[in-house]
């Protein structure tokens, strides 16, 4: 079993599950690189855990935009199974968040440090719809 850690630094504004599904992405596109066949992804999201399980889907449109491109990637594995770990009980992760912000480059020569510029997502062009008559 081969374990890799990467920190993430968000260089745009986002919500928490935006935040998790952007993690969740960046970490299989880096398995997938390195030839994972067998995943297992560990979050402290459960609503993105859920809803990758397919045990519930939320409406969200950019939510639902995630959704499909994580489902792609996980495509690409021969086993993928994701768990939810609450925060507290995941110390190792609370370390790499903290690892991620702090501007002491000296302490992340062992992890990959990646700055994401840009959503995975354009959620400009999710947010257009059709307002829906109140009832």
């Amino acid at each position: 079993m081969l374990l890799l850690e990467q920190a993430l630094k968000f260089s745009f504004m986002a919500l928490n599950n935006q935040a998790e599904y952007e993690v969740l992405i960046v970490g299989l596109k880096l398995a997938k690189k390195v030839g994972a066949r067998k995943l297992s992804c560990y979050s402290d999201s459960q609503l993105v855990q859920r809803q990758v399980a397919n045990i519930y889907q939320d409406n969200e449109a950019v939510l639902l935009k995630y959704y499909h491109v994580v489902k792609t990637l996980v495509d690409d594995f021969d086993y993928f199974e994701m768990y939810c770990v609450p925060r507290e009980r995941n110390t190792r992760v609370d370390l790499l968040s903290k690892l991620a912000s702090t501007n002491k480059t000296e302490y992340l020569k062992t992890i990959i440090l990646e700055i994401l510029q840009a959503p995975t997502i354009d959620a400009r062009k999710v947010m257009v719809g059709e307002v829906e008559e109140p009832d």
